[in-house]
């Protein structure tokens, strides 16, 4: 009798959301193996010129995923493929190999292979995320060389069928470019993290992607149907009829819901008895600001500058920088955009001065602010490109990981210095830019007034801020559990930031995961927070939910909120409250209830 096996959960890391069943498949880059061939004096040219050819059609590739990619204005994933085809231009992959094929006197896929996995296994050495991602595109690249070389062509995702949900060791940012979102439902690896290049891809391409997955504890689960839940980072074995029918009701209601909300979106956010929610959208990627004018958002709360060079080899010029911002500005079409300086470190590496910058843990090291500080060229750098482009619409500055008043002041400093330089030039004019940070560590919630008093704003980043307040790493799957935004700590947190500022009249947004969180709308509006800002997707349900809220209940509810020692009381209440005020349908809406 064949064994029934019992549906078990394994947890990774949700890069990109969404709900997808399907049937899971192994996918792998296999080169197998390569005989090795002498070749004569007069066969070495032609090795040669194969050699020529397969990187010429790998580039002919390339180039194919990249035009698609921009034609679905897809900019920050098709910068990416633009690395790509830097790199084939190389002298590692161009010059040296060749050479290498003439003093050897080997055939060119043997003496390719020799260097593929000599690059492999010095890349899988590198604990450097910002280095393993160009290790990464080096190795994606390199197979597809190897595969014209062995005209045995290469194993593409493309070709799987409809309905697959892909595994695997390590995918590539080319593999998820060919990937159709038609027919694939969602993408899990065990490596890689939230800005690695197959996940912005994967988010660009709007496919669920979950990372650092055990395969070990999935591998039973090849060849049958999974589920794969892409907001708590979820892959469900061997699901149960009642597990699969309440994820299929679910996705049915979301893929409904999210339908009926986009007709909603002309609306205002404001609440049944007339008060007015600033919503505004995080974004990472130029080609979103599409989706904030179609959605109704009043403006951009958060753009996460430092994406604009994690698909580079190095940080962007001056001017490079210039022309991004000046694009994104100009897209806003008037409406105000906050820009946050490089947030490098944590779970972000760029390549300057790694090794200064990964020493203990990188959460607690020299990064944001920190960094930026010490590298003053770059940051000045980045403050002239982001007010010369200032003069194009309403864009505001915001520095991020603030702890500590006197940094505030330096970074101040350094823009009225930038500013001055500019204005002498004649590059920028005298208007003032709005500048304001992140509350993001407890010991700047803690001095919220004084720094409220340096700033024309301020954004309380809670999902930095609750792992800093609760000392939990919230991307160690370990200690995931107690990662919880529902702490009486961080509720009351939030409360003495908000009433603080408003001593001072500064206006406090909430940027972080919790502000699309639609059980917590109620309840910030309650504890006096004005703006959300949150990931494009949720806009229309975020609206949606304010505009079922009332002024008078959410105070009420803070209240209650405040009075409550525990997490799961507090979560027990807010899960409650939700219920009450939806509509049944909205319930499938939020997946953490």
């Amino acid at each position: 009798m064949e064994k029934i096996e019992k549906e078990r959960a394994v947890r990774g890391i949700a890069t990109s959301h969404g709900i997808a069943l399907g049937k899971l498949l192994f996918f792998t880059h296999d080169e197998g193996s390569v005989n090795e061939v002498n070749v004569s004096d007069g066969q070495v040219e032609n090795e040669v010129v194969r050699y020529e050819r397969a990187v010429k059609r790998t580039k002919q590739d390339i180039k194919r995923l990249k035009k698609q990619l921009e034609i679905d204005r897809s900019l920050e994933a098709a910068a990416i493929l633009e690395t790509q085809l830097q790199i084939l231009d190389d002298p590692l992959l161009t010059s040296e190999i060749k050479e290498n094929i003439v003093q050897s006197k080997k055939n060119a896929e043997f003496v390719f292979h020799r260097f593929l996995k000599h690059y492999q296994k010095k890349f899988n050495e590198i604990k450097d995320p910002f280095f393993r991602e160009r290790g990464c595109d080096l190795l994606d690249i390199s197979r597809r060389i190897l595969g014209y070389l062995k005209e045995s062509g290469r194993v593409s995702i493309a070709s799987l069928p409809a309905g697959s949900i892909v595994f695997s060791h390590e995918i590539a940012a080319s593999d998820v470019a060919e990937a159709n979102p038609q027919n694939i439902c969602a993408i899990i690896s065990d490596t890689g993290g939230a800005t690695s290049h197959a996940a912005i891809v994967a988010k660009a391409k709007g496919i669920p992607y979950i990372v650092n997955v055990n395969f070990g504890l999935i591998e039973k689960g090849i060849n049958t149907g999974i589920i794969v839940d892409g907001s708590t980072g979820d892959v469900i074995l061997f699901p149960s009829q009642k597990t699969l029918a309440s994820y299929m009701k679910a996705k049915e209601q979301l893929d409904n819901l999210y339908a009926d909300l986009e007709k909603t979106c002309s609306l205002k956010a404001e609440t049944c008895d007339g008060f007015e929610v600033k919503l505004s959208a995080n974004i990472e990627m130029v080609s979103e600001i599409d989706l904030l004018h179609k959605y109704g958002g009043c403006g951009v709360g958060l753009f996460r500058s430092e994406y604009i060079f994690l698909s580079k080899q190095s940080f962007p010029s001056e001017e490079a920088q210039y022309l991004i911002y000046s694009q994104i500005i100009s897209a806003m079409r008037g409406l105000p955009i906050v820009i946050r300086t490089f947030d490098i470190g944590g779970d972000k590496q760029a390549s300057m001065d790694q090794q200064a910058a990964n020493k203990g843990n990188p959460y607690l090291g020299c990064r944001a602010i920190r960094f930026l500080l010490k590298e003053r060229d770059l940051f000045k750098a980045q403050l002239r490109a982001i007010l010369r482009a200032s003069e194009r619409g309403k864009a505001s500055i915001m520095f991020p990981m603030i702890a500590d008043l006197s940094e505030l002041n330096e970074a101040k400093e350094l823009v009225a210095e930038v500013q001055n330089e500019l204005s002498l030039s004649r590059k920028i004019t005298e208007k003032k830019v709005r500048i304001g940070c992140m509350i993001e560590v407890p010991s700047a919630a803690v001095i919220s007034d004084l720094l409220a008093r340096e700033c024309d704003f301020l954004a309380i980043g809670t999902n930095d801020l609750i792992q800093y307040l609760l000392a939990v790493d919230r991307s160690n799957q370990a200690v995931g559990e107690l990662y919880n935004p529902m702490h009486p700590s961080l509720i009351r947190l939030i409360k003495l930031i908000v009433t603080q500022a408003s001593q001072y009249g500064t206006p406090v947004c909430v940027c972080g995961e919790i502000a699309g969180d639609p059980r917590f709308t109620p309840l910030l509006i309650g504890l006096g927070v004005h703006e959300l800002s949150v990931s494009i997707r949720n806009l229309p349900l975020i609206k949606k939910v304010v505009r079922q809220t009332s002024v008078v209940r959410s105070h009420q509810l803070a209240e209650e909120v405040l009075s409550l020692s525990t997490s799961s009381e507090i979560q027990e209440l807010l899960n409650a409250e939700f219920r009450s005020a939806m509509p049944d349908d909205y319930h499938y809406v939020n997946l953490y209830c």
